[in-house]
């Protein structure tokens, strides 16, 4: 069956078996295709078999942008707007399992969305010569394991409709708030011509850079290990336990504990960038007193 809930602002998501992922699917590749049509066919690209490439690269940007604008927008509103109900219903509950099979639709949602967009970038980086990856190929397969897992449990032998929709929101939906300001930027810096043109699309840029980092190291560094602990918590309770599921838990305990590691690893290069210009900018300025002192 299939059941729609009423949500905040008007929005309605249902909750049906593939339809949210395969419809997601076919719009991020249409955005792909239509981005690198117009891109192919301007004469702002290089020309001949790297204008076609150029123009992909370009594709993927727009469908990127639009799949973390989805999820990051719409998770940070529900995770810090909309779902107090919800936290208060988490924070009461006296067992893992209560937490694990938590229905909450609109985090389905997250993840189809996810889901579809897993699939998408992994037959555009497989295609799409200057996107070809073994580790990005490798990423989009578990990333989109982890999210199917977690959507579709029934077509990995689980008997539930979903797993961990609480959780899901977080991590699926909040996370890619920061890169939303990384996609504008990566899509932007392929457009060094517009970027001389449009003062206006310069400074975006330019203003996209420290967004980023903000917002990644405010959520994925400061907030992600209060939401982890306890994520991984009711993993570790579970997989302690009889619970038939063990495998599952031991598959979300081993992933999860992965992508923290990945987080603060990419944490701690952004932190490292920013202290770089940091003291290169405060050289800088006392080599100009300097001048001006003379």
């Amino acid at each position: 069956g299939c059941r729609t809930p009423s949500l905040p602002m008007g929005l309605l998501f249902a909750e049906c078996d593939v339809t949210v992922a395969v419809v997601g699917v076919a719009a991020f590749g249409a955005t792909h295709l239509f981005i690198a049509g117009v891109c192919g066919s301007s004469g702002h690209t290089p020309t001949g078999e790297e204008r076609r490439n150029h123009a992909h690269v370009l594709g993927h940007q727009a469908a990127s942008l639009l799949a973390v604008s989805i999820l990051g927008i719409v998770g940070a509103l529900y995770w810090y707007l909309w779902m107090g109900d919800m936290h208060s219903q988490v924070a009461g509950f006296t067992s893992s399992s209560e937490r694990f099979l938590v229905s909450f639709p609109p985090s389905v949602f997250i993840g189809e969305v996810n889901v579809a967009f897993q699939v998408y970038d992994f037959m555009a980086t497989a295609l799409v010569p200057k996107l070809r990856s073994p580790i990005m190929l490798a990423h989009h397969v578990m990333a989109g394991s982890l999210a199917a897992l977690t959507c579709y449990p029934r077509a990995f032998g689980i008997d539930a409709s979903s797993l961990s929709n609480y959780d899901l929101m977080f991590f699926f939906g909040v996370t890619e708030l920061s890169t939303v300001p990384l996609a504008v930027h990566d899509a932007l810096k392929l457009l060094p011509l517009h970027l001389k043109t449009y003062p206006s699309l310069n400074l975006l840029n330019e203003v996209c850079k420290p967004l980023f980092a903000f917002i990644f190291l405010a959520v994925r560094c400061v907030h992600w290990p209060f939401v982890m602990g306890a994520f991984g918590s009711m993993h570790l309770d579970m997989f302690l336990s009889d619970a038939p599921t063990k495998p599952v838990h031991a598959f979300y305990i081993v992933m999860s504990s992965a992508m923290t590691v990945l987080q603060y690893f990419w944490g701690f290069k952004i932190v490292t960038i920013l202290i770089s210009v940091a003291m290169g900018s405060s050289g800088s300025d006392k080599k100009n007193h300097a001048k001006k002192s003379e």
